[in-house]
């Protein structure tokens, strides 16, 4: 699933071969949750709640360098509003391990903290899910300016989760993520 570019067209079409392989994908190793053994809910969380940002829902993978995958529901931030809104003012995730930002090309633009009140960590990823850089982000008190955290290059997509998840998530330096979009 990696090299995906998310226009409507592509994202219909990956939503279609996503249902044929999650009909052929039982007992082939896969695994929801993390190598530590810690596993998120089966359900998806409620997306209702995000519906007004404009946020999509869906899935994450992640591959570690032995092969073994994880699953975690993600928020999906695909669109230019709700990529600038990302997760200002939030204090709690509500079952979702973090936000996806999808751009359809590669990009090379930082991330900021503004008006965003819970530490995180931002994983930049090319276009095949390969992890280009990582980078813990504070939040910014209000009124002063806030630093921007940049990728170490160009990037196609931005993991943010809460600071410290990224080893209960399985994601390391090596590790390939890829997105499955549920709701766009």
């Amino acid at each position: 699933m990696s090299g995906v570019s998310f226009s409507n067209r592509a994202v219909a079409a990956l939503l279609a071969v996503v249902v044929v392989l999650g009909a052929c994908s039982a007992g082939d190793g896969d695994r929801t949750g993390s190598p530590a053994g810690d596993t998120p809910s089966t359900e998806t969380p409620d997306p209702t709640p995000w519906a007004d940002g404009g946020f999509g829902s869906g899935t994450l993978v992640v591959t570690g360098s032995s092969g073994e995958t994880s699953s975690w529901p993600v928020l999906v931030a695909a669109d230019r509003e709700s990529r600038r809104r990302g997760l200002m003012g939030v204090t709690d995730l509500g079952g979702w391990v973090g936000m996806v930002f999808v751009f359809e090309t590669d990009v090379t633009n930082g991330f900021w903290m503004k008006d965003t009140l819970i530490p995180l960590t931002v994983v930049y990823l090319d276009s095949d899910g390969g992890v280009v850089s990582a980078v813990d982000m504070e939040p910014c008190p209000p009124g002063t300016a806030c630093p921007v955290y940049s990728a170490s290059g160009s990037y196609r997509m931005a993991l943010e989760v809460p600071l410290g998840d990224l080893g209960r998530l399985g994601i390391e330096g090596d590790s390939t993520l890829s997105l499955v979009v549920s709701r766009g």
